[in-house]
């Protein structure tokens, strides 16, 4: 967070390769702590139990379904649930609480705890060697992912990507894990925007028969005395907020990183330093959390985070125990006759209460920037840059057991992630690292789904997303006046009601078939006054775990 003018300008979307190793700052020193940390590293856990379960893997996700509805429900300690991907570790503790405890679970849950408690123990994998000291599995999946579009969508029409992918992973000494998760599409017909996650996913083009490899997660983790220590590429999610988070969203694609992560007793802490892509160069994102869990019915979650050119690069940044707000304006310097900084400083705080046993109420605000000079009216200032999420979640709606329902509002002000430093805005490739929806945007998303059986669910979301015209490549004009105020959905405001009903038949970790269509109807199309037009959209995902 800093005080003064911070206008920059991104360019277009345009990517560059991966950096090359001798690039990577980042990567020239953990080498030497990895040698030395691991001379005392002899705690031991289950096997694999420090892989992380994927945020972006479809295959997976009942296992956050589960844990957010069970750890609401009957109220479970242990689990600092804000702060994800959670470790197969962390899940396992949640399940023997399930089945140790005096808990009234309906059968449905019991049959999905029955499942999960399985696929974490990964009992039948393609191939396996396993000894005293180790254990390695592969396993193979495969997919396909079929999306048909219409109009106003470009292009649009239908895509077919079929996934084949290998996934290896080890453990040595239960203190010790690795994961190397491969996925490789092929993509015919159509070329259609923000179907899978790849390194060149959006503005990707190409003809019929475009084959690519997902960026995807892929690390080495260590069991340590204190924490335990992550090195390599992977997703990470901070904050209460499940259609998006505020700070550090798992909207972007998985970053090469360095992070420790410890809980002691109800506290936990989190720090990292990865590496981000731009079109105007490599950057480097660092970022802390502290989670407590200090009372039965609340989560409490403070986080920092900055963004910061690679060429500009501090050792400092890697200090898992500086306070960004305070040091970084320290590194600052000058532009012109306005005071501007090294790197792009944001700060959120999180609250979830559990008023019912059957509810709960969060919500995240996160600020970039702030100016306390103008009085009451400093959060009119546009430098005044903050974002403010709220939700409810609700299990077992009107008695009906085996239900779910949220609703989340997020809005996002004008000027929010932009930077004066065009590397320093808040991106990773062209995606933001926080909330997806973006700067000048607010968002409703309403969701309710009921498992009719342990593998059969049905979901209805209804969604209105509003963009102003601005975003984080439009920052404020270097040349306008100091004391401007932000708009509220700036400009012509383009609005999308999106009206959605899903199936899912998932056995979590075997297989997945999933149908969605999804409605919808958008007002001002591309900002232009009294334009609309409808779009229609189908999905269809079939997944088999060999």
């Amino acid at each position: 967070m800093t005080i003064g003018l911070k206008p920059t300008h991104l360019p277009g979307p345009a990517m560059r390769g991966l950096p090359s190793l001798n690039q990577r700052i980042l990567w020239r020193y953990p080498i030497i702590w990895l040698f030395l940390l691991c001379i005392f590293s002899d705690a031991a856990t289950g096997a694999h139990s420090l892989l992380n379960i994927p945020l972006d893997d479809p295959m997976v996700q009942e296992v956050y379904a589960f844990i957010d509805r069970v750890s609401l429900k009957y109220q479970l300690k242990e689990l600092l649930k804000n702060r994800r991907p959670y470790s197969q570790g962390d899940v396992a503790k949640i399940l023997d609480q399930l089945r140790q405890g005096d808990f009234p679970l309906t059968e449905i849950e019991r049959e999905r705890l029955n499942r999960l408690t399985r696929f974490l123990s990964n009992e039948s994998p393609l191939l396996q060697a396993k000894g005293n000291e180790y254990r390695f599995d592969l396993n193979l999946e495969l997919g396909e992912l079929t999306t048909h579009r219409t109009k106003p969508a470009e292009p649009s029409g239908t895509e077919f990507a079929q996934q084949i992918r290998p996934i290896v992973s080890g453990s040595v000494r239960d203190d010790f894990v690795f994961l190397t998760d491969l996925r490789f599409y092929l993509i015919t017909n159509t070329i259609l925007e923000d179907t899978v996650r790849v390194e060149v996913e959006n503005k990707q083009g190409g003809k019929a028969g475009f084959t690519t490899a997902g960026l995807v997660p892929a690390y080495a983790k260590f069991k340590l005395p204190w924490f335990d220590l992550l090195i390599g590429r992977d997703n990470v999610s901070w904050g209460p907020g499940r259609r998006g988070n505020l700070l550090l969203s798992a909207n972007a694609l998985p970053m090469d990183m360095i992070q420790i992560q410890a809980q002691y007793g109800k506290i936990g802490f989190n720090a990292l330093t990865a590496i981000a892509e731009s079109p105007v160069g490599n950057k480097v994102l660092s970022a802390h959390r502290l989670d407590f869990n200090l009372w039965d019915k609340g989560n409490l979650g403070i986080a920092e985070s900055v963004v910061i050119g690679e060429g500009a690069f501090e050792l400092r940044l890697l200090n898992p125990f500086s306070v960004y707000t305070v040091t970084e304006p320290s590194g600052g310097g000058f532009l012109g006759e306005r005071e501007t900084s090294v790197g792009n400083v944001l700060i959120s705080g999180d609250l979830e209460l559990r008023i019912l046993r059957n509810l709960a109420l969060y919500g995240e605000l996160m600020i970039d920037d702030f100016q306390p000079r103008y009085g009451l009216n400093s959060y009119r200032n546009w430098g005044s840059k903050f974002g403010l999420q709220l939700g409810i979640h609700l299990i077992d709606l009107l008695s009906i057991d085996n239900a779910d329902f949220r609703i989340e509002y997020t809005f996002i002000n004008q000027f929010s992630y932009t930077h004066i430093r065009p590397i320093n805005a808040y991106t990773h490739f062209d995606r933001l690292i926080g909330h997806e929806i973006g700067s000048d945007a607010d968002d409703l998303w309403i969701n309710f789904k009921y498992w009719l059986t342990d593998t059969l669910s049905a979901a209805l979301t209804y969604e209105l997303e509003r963009h102003g015209e601005g975003d984080v490549t439009k920052p404020h004009p270097a040349d306008a006046p100091s004391d401007d105020q932000w708009e509220f959905l700036s400009g012509t405001t383009e609005s999308t009601h999106a009206f959605s009903v899903e199936g899912q038949y998932h056995a979590v970790g075997t297989f997945l078939v999933e149908g969605r269509y999804t409605f919808s109807h958008i007002r001002n199309l591309n900002h232009q006054e009294g334009i609309r037009d409808n779009q229609h959209e189908i999905v269809f995902i079939a997944l088999y775990r060999l």
